[in-house]
């Protein structure tokens, strides 16, 4: 019986912690940032499809070990208009260029917000047109030290 009863609180510990959402930080020398977790959250929301998503390069908030791949989508990272530039035309003039911005707080709420661009080359000129963007909100969880996140809403559209 005693050993019933170990196995039973073993299996309801681990099947607890598994759908524990995951404790995330700004730190950008690890996978689980809140800055990966949001251009995560993006991807899958893009229905599944197999895209190739331009990703402007945020020194401030990004490292090279960044994900290449999300599910369907690829990922490919561009530091300035030299690699804008080649990216557009090589795509047929034009490309999708997602900015990540740093982390914003406000009302007692953290946010990153991911903007989506339509990315154009014309007369030796980048040309960025946006539609809006989203927001991923992270709330500071204060027993695991963390933030959690919260939800995704959408903005300028």
């Amino acid at each position: 019986m005693k050993l019933n009863l170990i196995t039973i609180f073993t299996l309801l510990l681990i099947s607890t912690n598994s759908f524990c959402q995951e404790i995330l930080d700004t730190d950008n020398s690890k996978n689980n940032n809140i800055y990966i977790e949001s251009l995560k959250r993006f991807c899958d929301s893009l229905s599944g499809r197999k895209v190739k998503l331009y990703v402007d390069f945020n020194y401030q908030i990004m490292d090279y070990y960044w994900p290449k791949n999300v599910g369907e989508t690829e990922i490919e990272y561009l530091d300035g208009k030299e690699e804008y530039k080649r990216a557009i035309k090589q795509n047929k003039n034009s490309i999708t260029l997602v900015r990540i911005l740093p982390l914003q707080y406000k009302r007692e709420k953290f946010f990153v917000s991911i903007i989506p661009f339509l990315a154009t080359y014309k007369k030796g000129k980048v040309r960025l047109a946006n539609g809006g963007g989203y927001a991923y909100e992270f709330e500071f969880e204060p027993v695991k030290k963390g933030l959690l996140y919260k939800k995704t809403s959408s903005f300028g559209m």
